[in-house]
Order: C-alpha cells, then sequence, then structure tokens
C-alpha cells in the first residue's frame, strides 16, 4: 500500500472505535454552545428587567437563568461521563488494532525499530491523533452552528456593533495562520526528542546489569544530557519562543476587544441606540465569539499535527504480511531446490537442497552464521524473500496461506524470550485452549515442576539458560503440532536436560527440525542437513 491507502486505512480504523464517543462529544458541545449564547441573552434580559424595575419580568428570567445552570450542572456533566466512558472503550479497541497491526509487519522491517520508538509511537501517538481527531471534527460541525446562532442574536442587537466587533476578533486569526506549519514543525522534533529519549530509557530498563558491568552508566547518562541540551537549544526555547508570543498576541487582542465593546456600548446607550443589558448580552456574545474564533484557530492549527502523527502512525501499517493464499490441513513434504537468502546483498546460504517428508527427524548442522536460524524463520514463514523453490506440499511458499502454515508448526527459540507472568502462564501461551492436566504434563515432561509458579519476564533474569530452554521446549510441546521445530534446543541444559531431550527426539512420533551440534542428538535424527 501507497502512503495514501495506508492513511486512509488509519482514519478507517479510527473511526470504528471512536464514532460513538464523537457522538456523545459533539451532544455536549452543541448543548453547551447554544446555551452560552441563550444564557448571555437571559443575562442581558434580565439586566434589563433590574434597570427598568420590572420584578415579575425580572423572575421571570432568573428561572431562564436556574433551568440554565441545572443543565451546566446534571445534564452536561452526564453526557461528558458517557463520552469518557465510551472513549476509554473507543481508544482500548483502537489500541489492540494498532497492536495488530504493528504485529502484522513484515518481520525484517519489525526488526528495524527501537523497541522505545516502538512504544512511544503505540501509546503516545495515538492518544493525540485520537483526541485531535475527535475534536476537530466536532468543531467543524459546532462552529458554523454555533457562529450562526450568535450572529442572528447579536444582529437583532446592533448590525454596526456586531461587524466592530465580529471584524476586531477575526485579527486573532492571523496568528494561527502565520504559527500553525512552524507549531507543527517543533511539535514533531518534540516527537522525536520524545521518542529518542524512550529508546534510551528502554535500554536502560532492560541492560541496566550490562551499564553497571561495564561501568559506562555515567556516559549514557551523558549521552542523555547532551541529547537533551541539543533539544533545548535547537527546537524548544524556538517552540517556547513561538508558543509565548502568539499566546501575548492573542490576550492582547481579547483586550483590545473587551474595552472597544465596554466604550462602544457605553456611547449607544448615551445615544439610546441600545439598552444597558444588550451591552451585557454582546459581552456575553464576544466570549461567545472567542470560542468560535478559538475553535477555528485549534482546527488551523491541529490540522497540520495531524497530518504529521497519521505519517508516523503510517509505520505501524507499512509493509504488513500477506498472510492469505492457499490453505494446507498438513506440512506433507518440505522441498528446497536452490534455495539462496541475502540479508543487506549478502549471501547467507546459497543453492541449498534437500527434501523433507511427514515424520522425518531433521538435523540442521554447520558452523554460526552458515544461516541455520536463517532456514528455520523462512520455514516460519517470518521470512519472505528468496532465491530459488520452496515447496511446501507442492506448492510454493509465496503461494500459501501462512496463518494456516504457522498453525502446523511449534517452534523453540536459540534465545527464549519469556513474557511477563509465571512460567506456568508462559507455557499456556502455547495453547492457550489446552486443558490443566495437559499443561502438567509438558511441565512433569521437561522437568520444571519445581518453578512453575516463579515470576519471570520484562527483562528479568531469575532462570538460568537451561531453565528458560525448558520452558521454551514445554511452550511449543503444548501447541501439539504436527512439526516440531527446535534452534539449537540443547544450549544451556544440564546432563539431566540432555538425556531427556535425547529421548524425547528418540521416541517421539512428531516430525522434528531442529539445530544442533551436539552428536548424542543428531544421531536420532533420520536425515542431517550440512550448511557451510
Amino acid at each position: 500500500m501507497n502512503l495514501k491507502q495506508i492513511k486512509k486505512l488509519i482514519y478507517s480504523d479510527l473511526a470504528k472505535t471512536m464514532t460513538v464517543p464523537l457522538v456523545f462529544n459533539l451532544i455536549e458541545q452543541v448543548i453547551a454552545s447554544i446555551l452560552t449564547v441563550y444564557t448571555a441573552k437571559v443575562l442581558g434580559s434580565f439586566a434589563d428587567s433590574i434597570f427598568t424595575l420590572n420584578i415579575e419580568y425580572g423572575l421571570n428570567n432568573i428561572k431562564k437563568i436556574m433551568i440554565c445552570i441545572l443543565i451546566y450542572v446534571i445534564v452536561i456533566p452526564f453526557i461528558d461521563l458517557v463520552c469518557k466512558i465510551t472513549m476509554l472503550k473507543g481508544a482500548l479497541a483502537h489500541d489492540r488494532i494498532l497492536y495488530a497491526r504493528f504485529l502484522n509487519k513484515e518481520y525484517r522491517n519489525a526488526m528495524k525499530l527501537e523497541a522505545g520508538e516502538v512504544q512511544y509511537r503505540l501509546e503516545d501517538d495515538p492518544i493525540d491523533f485520537r483526541g485531535y481527531w475527535m475534536n476537530i471534527i466536532t468543531k467543524y460541525i459546532t462552529v458554523p452552528l454555533t457562529f450562526v446562532y450568535v450572529l442572528s442574536n447579536s444582529l437583532k442587537i446592533s448590525v454596526y456593533f456586531t461587524m466592530l466587533i465580529f471584524a476586531i476578533s477575526l485579527i486573532k486569526l492571523f496568528v494561527p495562520m502565520f504559527t500553525a506549519k512552524l507549531e507543527s514543525k517543533y511539535d514533531l522534533k518534540n516527537r522525536q526528542y520524545n521518542t529518542s529519549v524512550r529508546v534510551y530509557e528502554t535500554e536502560i530498563a532492560t541492560k541496566s546489569c550490562a551499564l553497571k558491568m561495564i561501568n559506562i552508566a555515567n556516559a549514557f547518562i551523558k549521552m542523555l544530557d547532551q541529547l537533551f541540551i541539543n533539544y533545548f537549544n535547537n527546537v524548544q526555547k524556538k517552540d517556547i519562543t513561538i508558543k509565548t508570543v502568539a499566546e501575548n498576541i492573542e490576550t492582547f487582542i481579547n483586550s483590545l476587544t473587551k474595552v472597544i465593546t465596554l466604550i462602544i456600548g457605553a456611547i449607544m446607550v448615551s445615544n439610546k441606540s441600545i439598552s444597558a443589558g444588550n451591552v451585557a448580552t454582546m459581552i456575553g456574545f464576544l466570549g461567545v465569539f472567542d470560542i468560535v474564533l478559538g475553535d477555528v484557530s485549534y482546527i488551523i492549527k491541529k490540522s497540520y499535527i495531524m497530518k504529521e502523527l497519521s505519517e508516523r502512525i503510517s509505520i505501524l501499517y507499512s509493509n504488513a504480511e500477506v498472510l492469505n493464499g492457499k490453505k494446507i490441513d498438513n506440512v506433507d513434504s518440505i522441498e528446497l531446490r536452490n534455495l539462496s537468502i541475502s540479508y543487506d546483498d549478502k549471501k547467507v546460504f546459497n543453492n541449498l537442497c534437500f527434501k523433507y517428508f511427514n515424520g522425518d527427524k531433521l538435523a540442521l548442522i554447520g558452523t554460526n552464521g552458515s544461516g541455520k536460524t536463517t532456514l528455520l524463520k523462512l520455514i516460519c514463514g517470518l521470512l519472505k524473500e528468496y532465491d530459488g523453490s520452496l515447496m511446501i506440499n507442492a506448492i510454493e511458499f509465496y503461494d500459501i496461506s501462512i496463518e494456516s502454515l504457522r498453525d502446523k508448526i511449534a517452534y523453540a527459540m536459540q534465545d527464549p524470550y519469556l513474557f511477563k507472568g509465571t512460567i506456568r502462564d508462559n507455557i499456556r501461551l502455547g495453547n492457550l485452549n489446552a486443558t490443566n492436566e495437559e499443561i502438567d504434563e509438558v511441565i512433569k515432561a521437561v522437568g520444571i515442576r519445581q518453578i512453575e509458579n516463579r515470576d519471570v519476564g520484562f527483562g528479568r533474569n531469575d532462570l538460568s539458560g537451561g531453565e528458560k530452554q525448558r520452558v521454551s521446549i514445554a511452550r511449543a510441546l503444548l501447541k501439539n503440532s504436527k512439526i516440531l521445530i527446535l534452534d539449537e534446543p540443547s544450549n544451556n541444559l544440564d546432563t539431566d536436560g540432555k538425556e531427556w531431550l535425547k529421548q524425547f527426539v528418540k521416541n517421539s512420533d512428531r516430525s522434528i527440525i531442529f539445530v544442533s551440534h551436539d552428536e548424542d542428538i543428531t544421531n536420532y535424527a533420520s536425515k542431517v542437513v550440512y550448511m557451510k
């Protein structure tokens, strides 16, 4: 997909999840805007009733004011509460979509991104994106409605008075028109800086032990300090200056407009062109004009930022995996014909050929860097680009549904990753439909019953390498797939663990593809492929 198509999909996903809170936000803002104009009218009428000593008219206006207050105190907060609840639900649903979009990225492209950068783009950018989207659409609808309503009411008081005040208020729009692009530019630079900081924070959180062991903690902090100094000098100073100048100009124009309103109002009252109550009403309308023009200013400024945000979020959508294709019920055969893979124009392996059939136990043997793990990633569908031919059940790999292929394969990684939770929780992830008895069986089989309830994950190193390896194997076993892929399964295993693994490979009725240099295990392979 090109960027235009990706942006269309981004807004489509957002609309699916945030339309309900948008509707409630719109209702709330429309009621609040109309009520503000109406309240200003009533207050003006109340002022006139006081000056004319019309008690009955004054009491009637007090009743109207009380009704307005009740709506402000009860109705609007209730709608706001519903809006926030639905917004939270929508935000959670939108977050799940974004997580799924990122997880659907092609493996190579996903691995190019820093963990901290992904974290920032998944967490912080969407929060602002959702908020700006809701507010901009709401203001697009409420601004013309409010403007027409307040203008029609103010023109009834005085056309001249209205036009003069509105013309002065319009001057405020020149500020965002000149500063919008600059604010968008510095907003992007702020996000880039915060993303860089998040990358460093992730490094500190996950590699604090290494930073201490090689004694570079202070150097790391100095790098962060220098990053901030550069950001402050090149971005933040200018950003603060622009915002401060813009705010001061807007404040000056607001004050000037109020003073002019009072002066013109006093002159027109003295000429008996309008009443004192009309002046009070116009002051209230002036506040509404300020809100309307402030909303227009918001739309101008945030529309530029929305464009930048959609481009930042697009990285979660780009380079998506192609998952559709021919579904397979089983992996009966795998055939490689002159298969070659390159990383950055560098050959990992070249012209690899072998055939694998259901029931085989295939050992991959080779020196470090010969491409054994790369081949496993290719078979699992993580890598897609290759030369030559890779056939699954006599179907070219490109034409197969990756989802259906992954359903048939269980993979125990060379460097197991443990998610936050207990060891038992981590094993359960291999098959969420597994019964407790099935989980107990694999835990017992790999010999980790005594540590199954230990908390692990998020970079903690509470387990030995051998224990991690057993958890990874148990997780793969629980999936109960026809093909089991083991990448260096004997790594870090003690003598008992290796003996268990040897007996498992020997006696298992599953098809197994494994990488190993341990002859005690490779001796039980029905086929051996030597990679150079």
